[in-house]
């Protein structure tokens, strides 16, 4: 019979394993990562593009030349048909303009060719979502002398929308970062045994990888959790079956505060607007200005939802809706683009704010003081953008009819 008792003891058991092994990464120094103190961590193509095209590259600064790039080929891809001797890397190698008609065009995240037109295309997926016709564009590309490799955390498959007809180990294939890229890294490490610098950079890496994978466990720990919930399995199973209402259920104590600190240190003509529920995608607010038109605000949204992904703010404002030049106009002596802000037909400016795709954050809402300290962030980053833009939009709104 499930008892409070019995559901108490279960989480104090699994505490203490899970204490006893951060115990174990601090001593290992795995709890030291640069990625992740720079705030790296799920940078589809800043950190892991970027990463794993450098040891890709036969003229990366690893000075390997093209060993890296071998390993990888001859362990990860199938009928390797790359001339390694005239090997090159690009990233983010455009293909023509987008057209999802004619299953043309579009961005390859890591591009590999050599002399006689062979082509290997990696699409890096860390937490995005798939465009409509992504995978089936690649496939259709240089067809006949062309793989293409769809590379995920876990392995997952691409979506219907983005494959269409295209069939899986045929026209394209899986690779993991959980598996396959870990195994290869491993191997360049070995590689690099006597080059210190690249191979702690190397294992790094690693540390990340199966950080966002959740390996960062040692067998020992693992067992444990296993016997743990084989011998509570009706309290486990119950326990699991709420874990996503209690994480959404904190978020909104967490959003709702954000909102509140905001209203108290804004102006009287600032004020907040709640859009969608948290449990729907593009859920978040938006604060807004009596004098400002109605189409001007400062947006804090979820790419997903807030509780499971990445969060971004800046100014959502979509062309159809509002004259773009005139905004970029009022605003450009301020210099956005300079402090990393980027833009596209959705946002004037934006910038991510928040990642909820790790435990390790998530975990930080169900601690006050940690969770408080948090929403200082976001409040003060909130805060600095709509007094920045007060003036320009509220300057811009006068020539706009509300």
């Amino acid at each position: 019979m499930m008892t409070n008792n019995n559901l108490k003891k279960l989480l104090l058991d699994a505490k203490r394993i899970s204490d006893h092994q951060e115990e174990i990464s601090t001593l290992k120094g795995e709890n030291f990562n640069v990625f992740s103190i720079l705030k790296m961590e799920s940078k589809e193509n800043e950190t892991h593009s970027a990463f794993l095209g450098e040891l890709l590259n036969p003229k990366g600064s690893h000075g390997f030349g093209s060993l890296f790039l071998k390993l990888f080929l001859d362990n990860l891809v199938v009928d390797n048909s790359i001339d390694i001797s005239t090997a090159k890397l690009t990233l983010e190698k455009s293909i023509g303009l987008r057209n999802d008609v004619s299953l043309s065009g579009g961005r390859i995240d890591l591009f590999i060719e050599d002399h006689i037109g062979n082509t290997l295309c990696i699409e890096n997926k860390i937490y995005a979502s798939d465009q409509d016709a992504q995978i089936a564009r690649y496939c259709k590309y240089n067809r006949g002398k062309n793989k293409v490799l769809y590379l995920t955390l876990n392995g997952e498959e691409p979506s219907e929308k983005s494959c269409l007809d295209y069939q899986l180990d045929e026209d394209f294939f899986l690779i993991s970062y959980k598996n396959d890229i870990i195994a290869w890294l491993e191997l360049c490490q070995k590689e690099a045994i006597h080059q210190p610098i690249l191979r702690e950079t190397i294992y790094q890496y690693i540390i990340l990888i199966k950080k966002l994978n959740n390996q960062l466990s040692n067998h020992q720990m693992e067992q444990e959790i296993k016997s743990l919930i084989a011998s509570n399995y009706k309290e486990a199973s119950f326990i699991s079956g709420h874990l996503e209402e209690v994480e959404l259920e904190y978020t909104e104590i967490f959003v709702a505060e954000i909102i509140r600190q905001l209203q108290e240190e804004l102006n009287d003509d600032f004020y907040i607007e709640r859009k969608k529920k948290l449990d729907e995608v593009w859920s978040g607010f938006w604060i807004k200005n009596r004098n400002w038109h109605r189409e001007l605000n400062v947006s804090f949204e979820g790419d997903k939802i807030i509780t499971w992904g990445k969060t971004k703010y800046g100014v959502h404002l979509r062309k159809e809706k509002f004259e773009r030049e005139k905004a970029n106009r009022a605003i450009e002596f301020l210099n956005f683009y300079d402090q990393m802000f980027s833009y596209n037909d959705q946002w004037l400016i934006w910038k991510e704010i928040l990642d909820f795709t790790t435990v390790e954050l998530r975990s930080r809402l169900f601690e006050k003081p940690k969770r408080l300290s948090l929403v200082n962030e976001m409040v003060e980053k909130l805060k600095d953008l709509a007094i920045r833009l007060e003036k320009p939009f509220t300057e811009l709104s006068k020539t706009e009819v509300k």
